[in-house]
């Protein structure tokens, strides 16, 4: 027994000095081998790498490598001095260092040369437990690349300036990537079908397109990266899933940080700023997100609501997120509850009975959002700075009153909502006011809709609508768009701060409708109503005309009558009907353009008296208009301008250049043309009949240089007459100024330089022939005195412009029919 325990302790000894022997071989196996110039072991590293067991080292000195490196054994392979004095060169049709062996470690070098495409500067191919450090990765196709490869290390590298991606994984799992840096390639650092990798401390910037990109691939850990100023998105997850995203800054990106179909991932303090966008979900529901910063960008925050199913709009975020210092109140499945008013953003969420009000939105894609939301208020909100200031997706029975949506893309933006209530709110100064598209049985009610930059109000795809007295002028294409929208209901449609007003049921046909408070084309005897309606469409309308009779007497308003221009002519719209009780004309359209309603002159007996509700004072408002002129800081005209009076028969116009000065010599930047209410005691009967009277203002400006005035009349009315425009000043009553007529036009041109009252006034013709030749016998005293030449004046035929010239000679002047009047003391009769 002894003896066989003996013979056991013999074996075990041997076996133990084996198991020394074989380490001692191993140990002494792993060698340390140099590459370089002449006296190192090797010249190029592949030939030390040919010559290389498993465990050796291969160190390789200062100097330019022009090899492609094939590691296929577990070796070591550094430079001695680092990556700026140790280049491998790779030919561009090969990877520089292909390495397919696991173990590896590849330290210190300037990877450069693949070049050509799918080319790689350090390609792991499905290996494991490499390490590739301080590496400068530049001017290849692809930087560093692992594919199918696990638990190897990625720590400060530097590929940049690749032609693809810096850093790639394809298909690789527990991986550490940190404090890498990944700038000015096409792509930074990309995932793909990669999971359980740590991301932390790297920089990913200057990229041309992302900066880290994770497609299908989930489980991953960023942590403190840098993602900035790259072309589109800072971090980019699509199709990933319970990532955690950590303490990153995304800044200075088109998007920060953007989901697309990636659900239930964390993101906590991370930091996104100067974005166009910061942080945004595509199809993404049950992500996390705490503490997170954004600040700074055109929009801070979107979850896109449009064209999303219910279920993807379900997430959890929280108020400690902030959007320029402000909480997001995100609410899903709520009830009978209100939102904080210092809400810098709100989405209310498949909620009933949510009160949002008195809140401040600005710089967000959608400022105030519900979305499967019903039985809600939205009540004094503003939203400015906004794609949407106002978004309803598939959200019911809301009241909407008395918000302001300005200066956004779209105000108020209704998609597949129904049977909800605007009412009193402003949208204006957007691109686009109010829009509903696919929403029915909404009610808008007394909304504003003016200033905006395209529409005022949209209807697409939107039936059995009412609105109801709702405001839309001044807007820059349509005031009311409706396409494709049946059987919705518009009164009274304010299109003209001269309350000029439509009403008419839709069908499928699309109809645009524009109000323009002047025109150019004025219609001889008439007085436009209320401003002009421009109406588009492709088949017959119904609609009434709404006036205000205010200033109107009776005889006034019973001349009410629609014209529509056809060219240059108002045409009268047949068959139409006046209710003067309801203040309309009714008519059926079945040609569109442009259309006006006019009155004819008022009676003298009705002047000044109250009928119709007009006064003194009603009727000069009423009749008068104000134009602004633009100035530059010298005071001076920076443009052709041209006033208009209200009803379209007279007419200013100022050369660029011209300075205009009130009598305290300031400046004058709006132009006044009234219809006095009385005039002086010396006027004409004839004149007062007349209605061509007007006072320009303000009273006694002077110009730097002449100003062209014009007087519209009717020809018919003047047979064996000439006009002739007269100016009154308090010493000589009323004086005749040196006028032209063109005949065929109904044009009487003079020029002022100064503001006062002026009329058109007709004398014999006889007299105006013998007065003629008087100034032609003396013209070259006449231009003396004028500041201005006579020059060409454009004349309108009613299908094209053409020149009337002032001054051709005698005979020119005589067959055209034009007779010119010498400034004196006129003749008062007519």
């Amino acid at each position: 027994m002894r003896q066989i325990k003996l013979s056991i302790l013999r074996y075990q000894i041997i076996a133990m000095i084996l198991l020394l022997s074989f380490s001692c071989i191993a140990t002494v196996s792993a060698a340390e081998v140099t590459v370089g110039s002449a006296g190192e072991d090797y010249s190029s590293i592949s030939a030390a790498l040919a010559n290389a067991a498993d465990g050796d080292t291969i160190i390789v000195s200062d100097g330019t490598y022009n090899e492609n490196i094939v590691v296929d054994r577990e070796v070591t392979i550094r430079s001695q001095s680092g990556a700026v004095s140790t280049i491998v060169n790779s030919s561009s049709d090969s990877d520089a260092f292909d390495i397919t062996a696991s173990n590896v470690i590849i330290n210190g070098f300037t990877v450069t040369g693949a070049s050509a495409s799918s080319m790689v500067g350090i390609y792991l191919n499905s290996t494991s437990n490499c390490t590739v450090s301080n590496n400068i990765v530049t001017g290849n196709y692809c930087g560093i690349d692992l594919d199918s490869s696990s638990n190897n290390t990625l720590s400060n590298n530097n590929a940049s300036l690749n032609d693809n991606y810096g850093i790639s994984l394809d298909s690789s799992s527990n991986n550490s990537l940190a404090n890498n840096t990944a700038n000015g390639n096409y792509y930074g650092i990309n995932f793909y079908y990669s999971s359980n990798n740590e991301i932390t401390n790297n920089n990913a910037s200057n990229n041309e397109n992302h900066g880290i990109y994770l497609s299908n691939s989930n489980n991953n850990e960023l942590v403190n990266n840098h993602a900035v100023v790259n072309d589109y998105y800072g971090i980019f997850l699509t199709s990933s899933s319970s990532n955690n995203l950590t303490g990153n800054n995304a800044s200075g990106n088109n998007c920060g940080i953007r989901f697309s179909s990636s659900d239930n991932n964390y993101l906590t303090g991370n930091n996104a700023s100067n974005n166009d966008y910061g942080i945004r979900f595509f199809s993404s529901s049950g992500n996390n997100m705490t503490a997170n910063m954004m600040s700074s960008n055109t929009y801070n925050f979107n979850v896109n609501v449009y064209n999303s199913n219910l279920d993807d709009l379900f997430n959890d975020i929280d108020d400690s997120n902030k959007v320029d210092g402000k909480s997001i109140y995100y609410w899903t499945n709520r009830t009978d509850e209100e939102v904080p008013s210092d809400a810098g953003i709100v989405y209310v969420v498949n909620s009933t009975n949510i009160t949002v009000k008195d809140t401040e939105v600005t710089n967000e894609y959608s400022g105030i959002n519900f979305a499967y939301t019903t039985n809600s208020t939205i009540e004094n909100v503003t939203t400015s700075e906004c794609n949407y200031g106002i978004y309803l997706y598939h959200s019911n029975v809301n009241e909407l009153t008395n918000n302001s949506a300005s200066y956004n893309d779209h105000g108020i933006y209704f998609s597949s909502s129904s049977n909800n209530n605007l009412t009193s709110n402003h949208a204006s100064g957007n691109e686009c006011g109010i829009s509903l598209s696919s929403s029915s049985g909404n009610e808008l009610t007394s909304n504003n809709a003016n200033n905006n930059n395209e529409y005022g109000i949209y209807l697409r795809s939107s039936d059995y609508n009412d609105l109801t007295s709702n405001n839309a002028n001044d807007n820059n294409e349509k005031d009311l768009y409706v396409y494709s929208s049946a059987s919705c209901t518009v009164d009274r449609l304010v299109l003209t701060d001269n309350l000029a007003q439509l009403s008419f049921v839709t069908d499928s046909s699309s109809t645009s409708i524009i109000g323009y408070e002047t025109n150019a084309y004025a219609l001889s005897g008439k007085t436009n109503v209320n401003g002009y309606a421009s109406i588009d469409r492709s088949s017959d309308l119904d609609v009434n005309f709404f006036y205000d009779d205010s200033g109107m007497s009776s005889s006034g308003e019973s001349s009410v009558t629609l014209y529509r221009l056809d060219g240059s002519i108002w045409v009268e719209v047949p068959d139409a009907s006046l209710n003067t009780s309801g203040n309309y004309l009714s008519a059926s359209l079945s040609e569109f353009g442009t259309f006006g309603l006019f009155k004819g002159p008022e009676q003298s007996s009705d002047s000044g008296s109250s009928s119709g509700g007009s006064s003194t004072y009603a009727r000069t408002i009423a009749q008068g208009t104000i134009t602004d002129m633009t100035l530059d800081d010298e005071g001076e005209l920076t443009k052709d301008s041209t006033a208009i009076s209200s009803n379209g028969m007279a007419k200013l116009e100022f050369s660029k250049g011209t300075k205009a000065l009130d009598p305290n010599g300031n400046p004058v930047s709006k132009v006044i043309i009234i219809t006095p209410a009385s005039l002086p005691s010396d006027t004409p009967k004839e004149v007062v009949d007349s209605g061509l009277y007007y006072d320009f203002g303000p009273s006694g400006t002077t110009f730097s240089q002449n100003v062209l005035i014009t007087i519209d009349f009717d020809s018919g009315d003047l047979e064996g007459r000439t006009p002739v425009i007269y100016t009154h000043t308090s010493e000589d009553g009323w004086v005749a100024l040196e006028t032209i007529v063109d005949w065929q036009n109904g044009r009487a041109t003079s020029y002022i330089s100064h503001f006062s009252l002026y009329a058109l006034f007709s004398t014999d013709a006889e007299n105006a022939v013998e007065e003629a030749s008087q100034v032609i016998a003396e013209s070259s005293v006449t231009v003396e005195k004028e500041e201005t030449p006579l020059e060409e004046v454009p004349v309108e035929d009613g299908s094209s412009s053409s020149f009337i010239y002032w001054i051709s000679g005698i005979g020119i002047v005589l067959s055209l029919g034009i007779v010119i009047i010498r400034k004196q003391k006129g003749e008062r009769g007519l």
